[in-house]
């Protein structure tokens, strides 16, 4: 789903809770909450603190809530109000959960937004105590919700030199891509030196073209032939499992090497173009030379 495809739907999935939630009856108040309640609309696309200070300010300076057939009566201003909170933590749960499963946002980038979300809700908590609890409780929920949704990584990543959220990444790719099978152990398998042979994950190319596996960590690992004193061929096979597999660690470092010694002008792209795409994907620290 796409950005703008994305939002549109989050769009009617609130306007449907609406029709839903708020009696039949209340037209006047169903098109005020679809045009001014919907979180989506003030949270996600508009993260600028003075603005939100503002629009929050604003709010608390006139409190009624008037459309056309609105009534000024405490009794109706309370239950407009009311709704309006309801509508919101509602709303919540079913936004967070629509972000968290989009498979089209990478979970670096679903880490990333948390984290702005977060600190845009505490920054703006403190501008606003009078209302700093319900602000906090949604910055908490939307983070709390992340973090379950995106797991709890090994404190160390023995193979891997970069944010934890970026070998999901590969993961998620990797299947996307049809290279390997689905493995539960995918990340625990680059956590310690002495990985266990059942934490591998299935490479899917044949055994005769085990040179795209080389490709992805000869990219991955900065372009280098060792890594922490062990060769890239040995850690291929220490963490990938390839069918119907029985070379020597000898055999494959040695293929390994002819690997390397093809990695002449435009070899990587005309031979493994996807791998390529994959890794330029992930972004890495590391300065790919291609």
């Amino acid at each position: 789903m796409e950005k703008e495809a994305f939002f549109k739907h989050l769009l009617e999935e609130f306007d449907k809770l609406v029709e839903e939630f708020i009696p039949a009856t209340e037209t006047g108040y169903k098109e005020y909450a679809k045009q001014n309640v919907n979180p989506l609309l003030h949270w996600f696309l508009n993260l600028k603190m003075a603005t939100s200070v503002r629009s929050f300010y604003d709010g608390i300076a006139n409190p009624l809530v008037q459309f056309e057939g609105s009534s000024d009566s405490d009794e109706h201003q309370l239950k407009y109000a009311e709704w309006s909170m309801q509508l919101t933590k509602i709303f919540f749960p079913i936004m967070t959960d629509t972000f968290l499963n989009n498979p089209l946002i990478t979970t670096t980038e679903k880490k990333l937004i948390n984290e702005k979300i977060k600190n845009f809700s505490y920054e703006l908590a403190f501008q606003l105590p009078v209302i700093t609890k319900p602000i906090k409780e949604i910055a908490d929920y939307v983070n709390d919700k992340t973090i379950k949704k995106l797991g709890i990584f090994p404190p160390n990543l023995y193979y891997w030199d970069f944010e934890p959220t970026k070998l999901v990444d590969l993961y998620n790719l990797l299947l996307s891509n049809d290279l390997i099978e689905a493995n539960e152990n995918f990340i625990y398998s680059f956590s310690i030196f002495e990985t266990r042979p059942s934490w591998k994950t299935n490479w899917k190319k044949d055994i005769d073209n085990q040179t795209s596996l080389f490709a992805l960590l000869y990219l991955i690992y900065g372009k280098c032939q060792v890594y922490k004193k062990e060769q890239i061929g040995t850690i291929a096979h220490k963490l990938f499992k390839l069918k119907n597999s029985t070379s020597s660690n000898h055999s494959i470092n040695t293929a390994f090497a002819r690997f390397v010694q093809r990695d002449k002008k435009e070899y990587l792209s005309k031979n493994h173009p996807t791998i390529l795409q994959i890794v330029k994907q992930l972004n890495l620290d590391k300065q790919l030379h291609t």
